[in-house]
């Protein structure tokens, strides 16, 4: 978000619950990806491709989705893909 002058307690509480709503989301995409991680770490490799490719198509042009797709990546060359 970018800082701007609020015009009051109305204006300020809109953005606190923006912000945690944005939070949550984070939250969210974090909790997938480290799903996926944890396949990745216990030799499930389908699981973690499924995952890491599912990351990629909900989440597209974001930070997790560059992260999925290297790990992804990484998870079909150790399954010989």
């Amino acid at each position: 978000m970018v800082p701007v002058l609020a015009t009051g307690w109305g204006d300020v509480q809109k953005r606190v619950q923006a912000m945690n709503q944005t939070a949550s989301v984070h939250q969210q995409r974090v909790k997938e990806l480290n799903q996926a991680l944890a396949n990745l770490n216990a030799g499930r490799l389908q699981e973690a491709s499924k995952k890491f490719s599912a990351i990629d198509r909900q989440h597209p042009y974001s930070e997790f989705a560059r992260k999925s797709m290297v790990m992804g990546a990484f998870t079909n060359y150790r399954l010989g893909n």
